[in-house]
């Protein structure tokens, strides 16, 4: 079903169309009462006048202009703040060469380019040299205004008066020109206000209906996403800059037009390149908003010239200033919650040049060589592949067979080379040595492009979905439809409809990605690798953000294609998936490939010890307790979330001493939120927390610390760990300022690097010495560090987050005995993991969170695992139609190859 269209800008029309009514009306009404155009009626009479209606239109022009253009670098994630530059620029360019060509459309032109060239600079420090967009900016803002003013008396001198150039002149329609009010006020104006307006629509075409238009939308909103379905980010955001550079020196034309004497003055834009940005940011980034944002600063800028010529008993420096408060007080009163483009200001690079080119050179020079025949039976076969980055070897000499049909595991802890591997396969990376050859032949593939046209599609562990985008515009996103270069989105809705009913997507396609659950987001991104005709399927870590229900969904679906002929590749890291779904397994370990194996002849623990190099236990040992009395008590509390909107929404939860209660969920149901809630970190707006009967709902983190409260983040590197301080700096950090290691205020190093040696040897934290910096330190290590803060104090109640991301199997076993430890201590345990495995393994009692709620609190001896599966999508068992897939073919020979 097509998505209705937004009723919004209907009633924003029709508002205006009062608004002239009244005006209209008031205007006849007050000039017959005031024939001499004073007093009250006089003033109003003058403020509804068409002259004033024209003067509005005409200041407002080159913000438009402006404002239109730096709309196209906003979307594409370039923050230009140097529209002031361009303008100024603009100005100038088109001043000397309206008088020079003796018609202000040569000065037109002149501006356009002039302005296309200093976009270029912008675009060349910021795109290609990465440097801070806004130093950028402001760097090009001084020296055109430096510029300008020199090339300016260099060419005229320092004399009073200057030449006026030619303007345009006033367009006159039949008819139209005639009507009372409106014609004078609306249909006798300049060309280049006509051209403005114009504009706005054609804006709105080419950046919704354009398949260039997609790709700048997707490029400012997940730059990497866009690369990975071939969109070329830099040239996207290249061009982007030359249109606003084109638009927004036309501004400056606009401006000398505006002036009233078509002559240039120095700094005549006075920051009007900062209200045309700021005027972006009142439109909320759509062209029809724009329009509104710029024709607040031109009746601005037209009353305070009425203003003065009435003879309003105000300093004229002040009334200058009107149009800027106006615009000031407009974005502070509107725009709180505006949200501009995701990645804007934000420098991208796929790879480092060197990398890229070192990689290149690798490919070319092997080339020449001579490839042997590949494996009979084989679509995908990888020799001595070899990548290398600072200080690093990812994948070292690595040599892979994939078989085609088959369901083929990519087993290994985070850090083996899996990823990055796979990344080569598809475009992302090039490798430094080594061989690719699809369907036998050898491949050069340099791009995701390149890679998709060989039938290779992949599906990342972080969805490349762009957020903002509709369903139908991340799957099209990147191909080149029949009518290119417009966006045809019926024709490619009827070609998914056959996806979308056979993968059970119950979603609009014309539903933004960002309302979906996970489970479908990952539907919509296997349809966008199908839909591009992918025979060999990428899947990286895809069970990572599911449910039960979903991950059991998503095997079904894969055995399907298996059936179909699609060969898949699946990587992860869990045993118990590996050893369902897949036929062969391929272990990797440090960047090597240590064995490929049947999964049939396969067992778990041979699974785990190839992966981390010895045995490892499996299972926790833990046995049952008696839990202690209640040590921390939540009642109704809200919370909001860091976009303002309610992230708990009336959380109550009991945790006792001496039990390990588990949080289970899919992330971002509030979780974070939870653990900062908990530890002082975010206010709590309704409810109260009680700890061992007291209430410390309004206890700073600090007190918290000191009543013994402990946590364990979820990101060590962003929340946990400071890396640049040393390991002994890093174990005290929440103990810093309390004696033995302060005294009077001064630091007490003795006493901290005792500490730290007695926590590294308890820990088994393994590092040269106290004084070693943190990031020196493995992942692993890093992350004892934290358990060793954490537990060091014998905390009353431990709050682990994620506590085992990103460690390997030995590691995960020894976070765990140490958790459990703590419980058997007494210690309260609150374990908040999206690992479910890891839920099970270790909690007394789980209780579920969806959006802000505890669904339920249940044993977790009495877990129905489907039940609880269900609860972490929000839905119960009673709750849940049974459906039956259709059986229609997942792969078409029709689908479009990009």
């Amino acid at each position: 079903m097509r998505k209705q269209p937004s009723r919004r800008w209907l009633w924003i029309g029709l508002a205006i169309v009062l608004l002239l009514a009244c005006l209209m009306i008031l205007n006849v009404v007050t000039g017959h009462r005031s024939a001499a155009g004073q007093g009250a009626g006089g003033l109003i009479a003058l403020l509804t006048s068409p002259d004033f209606v024209v003067a509005s239109l005409v200041a407002m022009t080159p913000l438009l202009l402006a404002a239109l253009g730096g709309l196209f670098n906003e979307l594409a994630g370039v923050l230009n703040l140097a529209l002031e530059a361009i303008m100024l620029c603009g100005a100038l360019a088109a001043y000397m060469g309206a008088l020079a060509g003796h018609s202000p459309w040569v000065g037109l032109l002149l501006a356009m380019v002039v302005g296309m060239l200093v976009a270029l600079v912008h675009a060349w420090f910021s795109v290609t040299l990465r440097v801070d967009q806004i130093v950028s900016a402001v760097g090009l803002n001084l020296f055109a205004l430096a510029a300008t003013a020199y090339v300016f008396r260099l060419r005229f001198g320092n004399v009073s008066q200057f030449p006026s150039a030619p303007g345009f002149g006033s367009l006159s329609f039949p008819l139209l020109s005639s009507l009372p009010y409106l014609g004078p006020a609306f249909f006798q104006l300049n060309a280049l206000v006509y051209l403005a307006l114009v504009l706005v629509p054609v804006t709105w075409f080419v950046l919704y209906r354009t398949t260039w238009g997609l790709a700048v939308r997707a490029v400012g909103e997940k730059p990497l996403a866009a690369t990975t379905v071939g969109v070329e980010v830099q040239r996207v955001r290249y061009l982007a800059l030359l249109v606003c550079g084109a638009l927004a020196g036309a501004g400056g034309a606009a401006l000398v037009s505006a002036s009233g004497v078509n002559a240039f003055q120095e700094n005549m834009t006075a920051g009007r390149g900062y209200v045309a940005f700021a005027a972006i940011v009142f439109g909320r980034w759509h062209p029809l908003g724009i329009l509104l944002g710029v024709l607040l600063f031109g009746f601005g800028d037209a009353l305070q010239i009425r203003l003065q010529a009435y003879g309003v008993n105000v300093p004229y420096q002040l009334l200058e200033t009107l149009p800027y408060v106006i615009t000031l007080l407009a974005l502070m009163l509107l725009m709180r919650n505006a949200r501009g483009p995701a990645a804007s200001g934000q420098p991208y690079s796929t790879e480092g040049a060197r990398t890229l080119l070192k990689g290149a050179a690798a490919s070319e020079e092997q080339a020449t060589e001579e490839t042997t025949p590949a494996t009979a039976g084989t679509v995908l076969e990888l020799r001595q592949i070899v990548k290398r980055f600072p200080g690093v070897v990812a994948n070292d000499h690595v040599t892979l067979a994939i078989r085609r049909g088959e369901i083929h595991a990519l087993l290994g802890e985070n850090g083996a080379g899996k990823t990055t591997l796979m990344n080569i396969v598809y475009g992302l990376y090039r490798p430094d040595e080594g061989q690719i050859l699809v369907e036998g032949k050898r491949a050069q593939i340099r791009t995701p492009r390149e890679a998709m046209q060989l039938g290779i599609g992949m599906v990342h562990q972080h969805f490349m979905l762009i957020p903002a985008l509709s369903v139908l515009e991340n799957i099209v996103l990147g191909t080149r439809p029949e009518r290119a270069p417009l966006l045809d989105l019926r024709q490619a809705e009827q070609r998914i409809a056959q996806l979308t009913q056979s993968l059970g997507l119950e979603a609009s396609p014309y539903e933004r990605v960002q309302n979906l659950t996970l489970g479908q987001q990952q539907k919509v991104e296997i349809m966008k690798a199908l839909y591009r005709g992918a025979r060999l399927l990428i899947l990286d870590e895809p069970t990572a953000v599911l449910t039960p229900q979903e991950s059991e969904e998503l095997f079904v679906l894969l055995r399907r294609l298996r059936a179909e002929g699609v060969t898949i590749i699946f990587i992860s890291h869990k045993l118990k998936e590996v050893m369902a779904i897949s036929d062969r397994v391929t272990v990797m370990r440090l960047g090597r490939v240590v064995r490929t194996l049947e999964v049939q002849q396969a067992t778990p623990s041979e699974l785990a010890r190839l992966m981390v190099g010895r045995a490892v236990a499996l299972r926790v040992a833990k046995e049952e307790v008696e839990a202690g009395e209640v040590r921390l008590r939540m009642e109704e509390v809200q919370a909001r979330g860091s976009n303002g909107q309610a992230a708990l929404r009336g959380i109550s939860l009991e945790l006792r001493a001496g039990e390990i209660h588990g949080l289970a969920g899919v992330d971002g149901n509030g979780q974070s939120e939870l653990l900062e809630v908990l530890m002082g970190l975010r206010r709590v707006e309704r409810g109260r927390i009680l700890f061992e009967g007291r209430d410390i709902t309004l206890l700073d983190t600090a007190a918290r610390l000191d009543l013994a409260l402990a946590h364990i983040p979820e990101d060590r590197h962003r929340q946990g760990l400071i890396l640049d301080l040393s390991v002994a700096e890093n174990m005290v950090l929440d103990v810093f300022d309390h004696p033995p290691y302060t005294r009077y205020s001064w630091r007490r190093f003795g006493a901290v690097v005792a500490r730290a040696r007695q926590l590294m040897a308890a820990f088994d934290v393994r590092a040269p010495g106290p004084l070693t910096p943190m990031r020196h330190l493995s992942g692993g290590n890093q992350q004892k560090a934290v358990l060793a803060r954490a537990l060091g104090r014998e905390p009353r109640l431990l709050i682990a987050m994620q506590p085992t991301r990103g460690l390997d199997v030995g590691a995960i076993a020894y976070v765990h005995r140490r958790i459990v430890e703590a419980r058997d201590r007494g210690c309260a345990v609150l374990l908040i993991s999206s690992d479910l495995d890891e839920i099970l393994a270790l909690s007394d009692r789980i209780s579920v969170i969806y959006e802000g709620r505890i669904l339920e609190t249940l044993p977790a001896a009495a877990v129905d695992l489907t039940h609880l599966g269900l609860l972490m999508a929000g839905t119960r068992p009673e709750q849940v139609p049974q459906l039956q897939l259709q059986p229609q073919r997942l792969v078409s020979g029709d689908w479009p190859v990009t």
